[in-house]
This record gives structure tokens, C-alpha cells and sequence, in this order.
């Protein structure tokens, strides 16, 4: 069985699939997104952490600073995704998800209390979802308008349909307009 660190991840939008190799990118294969004049690349996690070029930026948000965090990866990964770290009594929402996972994300991202669940608003955002999910030991919770777009699936996974999410919390997530 392959480590997931050493599946294959979409250069171009940072989209982690479920095998090593991987010929062509579907989310990329869209119309509406690109392809790279020098074509389709891949990476893997393991590649990109050991690479030790990228980390991850927390940046409080200037209205809300305790509340919510923007996190993005320099130098810039995939297209160039955040996510928002939402915090609560009740448990942190992730709003989105980047590409970037390391022990350093990790451990600061537990310094903030945790994740008690991710929230994908777009397939550009599936990016290493299962990924933060594993490390945060947490449910990934997307749109069934957007399954047939997954490209790795696993456990934590929470396919939903309907206009609002209700979220082991306290909070509830409107649904996106456009989709893929």
C-alpha cells in the first residue's frame, strides 16, 4: 500500500489523488480552469516537505483577530489557496483547505485549539483534505454537487446536499454558488 505522502498531487491546482501516478488532472481538465503551456506536473507531499521550500503563514484577521485566521502557503502553492481557521467555543472550523500540511501547521494549528471539522467550499479547495483530516482526527464535510469531482475519497468524508449545513457546532455553512 502506498503512503499517503507519496500520492500524487496536481502541480497546477494542488489537488492530492488517491494513486502515485496519475496522467491528467480533471479538475485541471476543465474548461474553466488552466493547463500550464509546459503541461501537467505532479508532486507529492513527501516531495514538498522535504523540498523544506514552503511553510505555512497564519494571519489574524484584522476585524476578527481572535477569531479568524487565514492560512496560505509560501512560496505560493497550486493556485495560490487559503484557508480560514475559524475559531469558537464550541471548535475550530477550517473553512477550505490548502495543499501544505506539515508538523509545524500541524502543532501550531493544535496550539489554536484544534480542528473539529473541515468545510470545502469548491473542489479547488479538496486539495490534502483527507490529509488535515487524519492529522486532526476530524469529518471533511462536502457538497454532493461536487462528488464527482473527488478524486481521492476516504472515512472522513461527509458528503451533504441542501442549501445549509447543519455542523457538529453551533454554526451552519451556506451553500456555495458557483460549482467546480
Amino acid at each position: 500500500m502506498t503512503d499517503s505522502l507519496d500520492l500524487a498531487i496536481c502541480s497546477t491546482c494542488g489537488t492530492q489523488f488517491s494513486v502515485p501516478t496519475v496522467s491528467s488532472c480533471k479538475i485541471c481538465d476543465d474548461p474553466r480552469q488552466y493547463i500550464p503551456p509546459t503541461g501537467q506536473s505532479w508532486t507529492t507531499l513527501r516531495a514538498l516537505q522535504t523540498s523544506k521550500n514552503y511553510h505555512n503563514d497564519f494571519v489574524p484577521d484584522t476585524t476578527h483577530p481572535d477569531a479568524l485566521i487565514a492560512i496560505h502557503t509560501t512560496p505560493k502553492l497550486g493556485i495560490g489557496q487559503s484557508a480560514y481557521l475559524c475559531r469558537t467555543p464550541a471548535g475550530n472550523i477550517l473553512w477550505d483547505c490548502i495543499t501544505y500540511l506539515d508538523d509545524a501547521t500541524i502543532t501550531r494549528i493544535t496550539e489554536l485549539g484544534g480542528i473539529a471539522a473541515i468545510v470545502i467550499s469548491h473542489p479547488h479547495y479538496f486539495s490534502t483534505h483527507l490529509e488535515w483530516a487524519a492529522a486532526f482526527d476530524c469529518p471533511v464535510y462536502l457538497s454532493a454537487e461536487d462528488d464527482e469531482w473527488i478524486v481521492r475519497r476516504g472515512p472522513a468524508q461527509v458528503l451533504w446536499e441542501g442549501h445549509r449545513l447543519p455542523l457538529p457546532l453551533p454554526l451552519g455553512q451556506p451553500r456555495g454558488g458557483d460549482r467546480a
